[in-house]
């Protein structure tokens, strides 16, 4: 990471000492944070419904959502819920003018956004608090969420649950993608801490009065600034700060939606693989690691986050947009095609979803798979593996493809 300035030359608590943020009632007031940009602000508005659906009348729920660009019009839609529940106050906490200017210094891969960044800086940010509940832009809870607020978090920062996909891989040693060295060793080395102490960081009880007078979001930063390029972004690093202070619920708080085969899972403790395999169908919260519901109708569990979806403001633009995700040649055949054939057939599952991109735009894996021979051509040792495994995946897709889609004229 090429830094601008060094973390430990800057005072995180002055930087956000103009900052008074209140709880928005007087009493029984439960805090929930979400932090969002105007992409994930449409599964943020499902997540709202879903807790308020859930909830206990008899408390009130204050809603703060942490952004920096969001627009009028998403702002507008999002508080428009506020009408349909007299017992939920929503706010907006912009933060470009204290953070902007270390967005640049934030390390950023895959699809992780900047917004993520933001859970460093809660216990700032509410410092009026005592604790708060913070939510992934892409949960949907399914239980009352006064119970997760109400548990005691004694001397830890925070609460969450086990991140088991991640224990997994290093429990199996697994390769690292691009790295010469597996998850385990960074673990060991990088992190230095226990696979099975991390946590997966989109559902936290955040205890914001000892993070304020610890100084967690220093803490933070200066890790970041130390590690540069953590593989798991802002995860690793609360996880490195929090470690040894963290208080672990039950996976049904978190339930991640990758887990689509349990007994993949059974490396693991015993404790945690029961844990996945008893609460599989006694979910509190989803949490839609990898697909989205939306784009993936069919999966399991998604009938969860259709069901508050349909209640939600941007309910037609989920709709709309997911069908412009579709390949367009299976856009102007659908009124030429039975529904129930769409359902059971074409999507009976995401590898099934992924083909069909590979119909609408077959010449462009021809050509990766060209370039792909190409390289491996001039390849050795692993370089040669790594480009041979490409082509033939490459292959394979294009094979299953055209399968489909001779298939698909059957109909």
């Amino acid at each position: 990471m090429s830094n601008n300035f060094e973390s430990k030359n800057i005072n995180i608590s002055e930087m956000f000492s103009k900052l008074n943020i209140m709880p928005q009632f007087e009493k029984k007031n439960i805090p929930v944070v979400f932090s969002t940009s105007n992409l994930y602000a449409r599964y943020v508005s499902v997540s709202i419904i879903s807790l308020l659906e859930n909830s206990d009348r008899t408390f009130n729920y204050d809603i703060n959502i942490l952004e920096t660009d969001l627009t009028e019009e998403i702002k507008n839609r999002l508080k428009s819920i506020e009408k349909s529940y007299p017992n939920v106050a929503i706010r907006f906490i912009n933060l470009q003018e204290i953070l902007g200017h270390l967005f640049s210094n934030f390390y950023l891969r895959g699809q992780v956004t900047k917004e993520s960044y933001y859970r460093f800086f809660v216990g700032e940010i509410f410092k009026n608090y005592k604790k708060v509940v913070y939510l992934d832009a892409d949960t949907v809870i399914n239980n009352n969420i006064s119970e997760l607020y109400q548990q005691n978090l004694e001397d830890n920062f925070l609460a969450a649950t086990n991140d088991v996909s991640i224990l997994l891989w290093a429990i199996t040693k697994l390769k690292i993608p691009d790295l010469s060295y597996t998850y385990d060793i960074y673990f060991s080395d990088v992190l230095k801490i226990l696979p099975n102490s991390y946590i997966q960081a989109g559902v936290m009880l955040m205890n914001t009065e000892k993070m304020y007078q610890e100084h967690f979001a220093q803490q933070c930063m200066d890790k970041l600034e130390e590690i540069e390029k953590p593989l798991f972004v802002d995860q690793d690093i609360i996880n490195i700060i929090a470690n040894k202070k963290i208080k672990y619920l039950d996976i049904q708080w978190n339930y991640g939606l990758h887990i689509k085969k349990p007994e993949e899972f059974s490396p693991l403790p015993n404790r945690l693989y029961k844990n996945i395999l008893n609460q599989r169908h006694n979910i509190k919260i989803l949490h839609m690691t990898g697909p989205k519901c939306d784009t993936y109708p069919h999966n399991e569990f998604s009938e969860i986050f259709w069901k508050y979806a349909r209640l939600s403001p941007f309910y037609e633009i989920l709709l709309f947009d997911n069908i412009l995700r579709m390949p367009s040649k299976w856009n102007n055949d659908l009124a030429k095609v039975h529904f129930p054939n769409i359902n059971n057939r074409f999507t009976a599952d995401e590898y099934n979803t992924k083909l069909l991109f590979v119909i609408e735009h077959l010449m462009r894996f021809k050509l990766k798979k060209s370039w792909y021979a190409i390289k491996k051509a001039f390849a050795f040792g692993k370089r040669y593996q790594k480009y041979n495994q490409k082509y033939n995946n490459v292959k394979a897709l294009i094979k299953d493809a055209r399968k489909l889609k001779k298939d698909m004229l059957k109909v």
